[in-house]
């Protein structure tokens, strides 16, 4: 998955910022390790922060949740009808937001013609929390629908461990590493 920009209120509640993230997975796994992000506003400009996953915590990656949304039959089904020949189904750019306990997923569902003139019309929304996973035709109803699938299911979340807050990762200059190697004592 490639990186994208949010503007949220991260580092400072109720002061928006312009981020760009990056999911991390395990190499050669699906699950979601980490998300990165780096500060493109004046007093973070470059800064690069972590939302790190506990290790003893499984959290879905992109293409987990793309199965979990396959499996749910309700969705499944209307893919099945809109997905007939002289239309396509075509998904959107996945995004990842940090919440507080596990990442939210949200992805746009688009139809478009198979013929030459290919104009993608968005019909749905995808949002996923955990193994809770609902589409509707826009965010507010997606959110509601959501929140009530999760409370639905809230036996399962309430075990889950938090999200660790975010860490700078700091940069250090290799000029500043090697004064620092020179002005080591030798022993």
């Amino acid at each position: 998955m490639g990186s994208y920009y949010l503007t949220l209120d991260l580092l400072e509640p109720g002061k928006d910022e312009f981020f760009l993230f990056l999911p991390l997975s395990p190499f050669g796994r699906d699950n979601l390790r980490a998300l990165m992000f780096a500060g493109n506003d004046l007093e973070n400009y470059g800064k690069i922060y972590a939302y790190r996953f506990p290790r003893n915590q499984q959290v879905y990656g992109p293409a987990q949740v793309h199965s979990l949304v396959n499996q749910d039959t309700v969705i499944s089904e209307q893919f099945s009808l809109w997905d007939q020949q002289g239309s396509e189904l075509v998904f959107g750019k996945m995004i990842i937001e940090p919440t507080g306990g596990a990442p939210l997923y949200i992805q746009p569902v688009y139809l478009q013609e198979e013929g030459p003139l290919k104009i993608p019309q968005i019909k749905r929304l995808i949002m996923s929390l955990g193994e809770a996973v609902v589409m509707a035709p826009s965010l507010e109803e997606a959110a509601v629908k959501l929140e009530y699938e999760l409370r639905r299911k809230s036996d399962r979340f309430e075990k889950k461990v938090p999200m660790s807050p975010p860490i700078q990762i700091q940069t250090i200059p290799a000029d500043d590493i090697k004064k620092e190697e020179e002005t080591k004592p030798d022993h």
